[in-house]
């Protein structure tokens, strides 16, 4: 009787002009129906305005595709249309995907969004259902995303130890007392004594203390450091380790930046054109160990910004606080000492600022140096220039292991920075009509004025009531 009532619809159809090389024929989750009148699919674009009051511009931003919706309507006929009714009625109504087998939408795993059902009392053994189905996901686990901030820390770290291989390799003996040996303590000493001064520079912290204390007891027995490349080596990476874990990411950045400026002059000023091969070629793998250095933990320092940056928009309501003094841990009156690299006095790892209960001497750097992906991206253009220039330096210059490693970091970090970045806002450029204030300003550019200390900040407006019209202004557009 089945088939047979599949055949008056299809001859119903037929005579409608809706003639398919189909049996009209559907199942869903193995109880058949009949299709029957509109079948219908919705898709389309999710769609946002943005429209803002006493505002003649706008415009609307693509969030993505929609789900496919599907709705169709099917039939139900013979002496048992109650019991089929029931049975798809209570399939319809079980938790879960199920799988849909519709003569136009194909076979797919669905999800039931609603059901209606209408049966007419002058029309027995029959029953007409109108189904609206989503697509299920189809993938139940959570999609695996590298982890690309890991990834600079490990190539970074793996860069440092190629670094003291490529010293240790490359240092040459030099004999104590000639003009040869004064010039190499003169570059150890002043690459510690730039060190210091970048260090220095951070503030009153008590770990900041505890370096420079073991940088100045370094620079002091430089002299026995003078053919031990090793313990050289592991002072000078120790040093630029310690200094990023003694502070947040932007006040490193900043400190590697200027550590690199004053190790860029310090080479080119040293002339060495009167000391023997042995001492010059110890006074450029010294060098090149510091600034290669450098610039990779300036680097890691710029991933910890863009994750900083990232935390920092994920609490919109921290961009508006005003800098506060942190104590950080305590543990009685005791200061815990960080730890050292075997064999040096200097700093490998350091725990939190650690003051008296009663005393707030640290100064918490509460925004990132780079707040949008504009930034971002700039900074990663030119961190990769510098590190490229480094590798093909270094290869250049025989350190083939080290200029390799410096490549790879370059790929690593420039991925890390331009994958991430893009979840950072935008920036727009805005040009008061007038003199107003600085959340006029926002409000009209993006409909919200509660970040309107760092439109302040970013454009370093002396006055935050008065934003100058007639200047273009930098606005993050969130």
């Amino acid at each position: 009787m089945f088939e047979s009532t599949v055949s008056s619809i299809n001859q119903a159809r037929d005579a409608l002009g809706l003639k398919r090389p189909v049996s009209g024929q559907g199942t869903f989750r193995n109880v058949p129906f009949l299709v029957y009148k509109d079948q219908i699919a919705k898709g389309g674009r999710r769609i946002v305005k943005r429209e803002y009051p006493l505002r003649e511009d706008g415009g609307a931003v693509d969030l993505g595709k929609k789900l496919r919706e599907r709705t169709f309507s099917v039939a139900l006929v013979g002496t048992d249309a109650k019991t089929q009714c029931d049975r798809l009625t209570d399939a319809l109504d079980a938790p879960g995907a199920g799988e849909l087998v519709h003569p136009d939408f194909g076979t797919n795993s669905v999800l039931v969004d609603s059901w209606e059902c209408r049966s007419a009392a002058d029309e027995l053994n029959y029953y007409e259902l109108t189904i609206t189905v989503f697509p299920a996901v189809s993938d139940t686990a959570p999609e695996v995303a590298a982890d690309t901030a890991s990834a600079v820390t490990k190539q970074k770290d793996s860069l440092f130890g190629e670094l003291g291989d490529t010293l240790s390799d490359a240092w040459q003996t030099v004999q104590e007392a000639t003009d040869g040996a004064t010039a190499v303590l003169d570059s150890i000493t002043g690459i510690f004594d730039d060190m210091y001064n970048a260090i220095e520079n951070i503030g009153v912290l008590d770990d900041v203390n505890q370096l420079l204390s073991a940088l100045a007891a370094t620079k002091g027995s430089a002299e026995g450091l003078l053919n031990a490349p090793a313990m050289l080596g592991a002072n000078v990476l120790g040093a630029l380790s310690g200094l990023s874990n003694i502070c947040d990411a932007s006040t490193a950045f900043k400190a590697y930046e200027r550590l690199g400026i004053h190790l860029d002059r310090r080479a080119a000023s040293i002339d060495v054109s009167h000391i023997g091969s042995a001492a010059e070629s110890n006074v450029k793998a010294l060098f090149h160990v510091a600034t290669a250095g450098t610039l990779a933990a300036k680097a890691a320092a710029t991933s910890g910004v863009l994750t900083q940056a990232l935390d920092t928009d994920n609490t919109p309501n921290s961009l508006n606080r005003t800098p506060t003094l942190s104590t950080g841990s305590v543990t009685g009156s005791s200061v815990s000492a960080p730890a050292t690299l075997s064999g040096t006095g200097i700093s490998a790892n350091a725990s939190g600022s650690v003051v008296s209960d009663s005393d707030s001497t640290v100064i918490e750097s509460d925004y990132p140096m780079f707040e949008s992906a504009a930034d971002i991206e700039r900074i990663a253009t030119q961190l990769g220039g510098q590190l490229d220039s480094a590798g093909l330096e270094a290869v250049n210059a025989g350190y083939v292991a080290s200029g390799a490693a410096l490549l790879q970091l370059r790929l690593v970090v420039v991925n890390d920075l331009r994958k991430r970045g893009l979840e950072l806002a935008g920036v727009i450029a805005v040009t008061p009509a007038q003199t107003e204030p600085a959340l006029v300003t926002l409000y009209r550019a993006t409909g919200n004025c509660q970040q309107w200390q760092r439109l302040t900040r970013r454009n370093a407006i002396a006055d935050p009531l008065f934003v100058p019209g007639g200047i273009s202004v930098e606005v993050i557009n969130e």
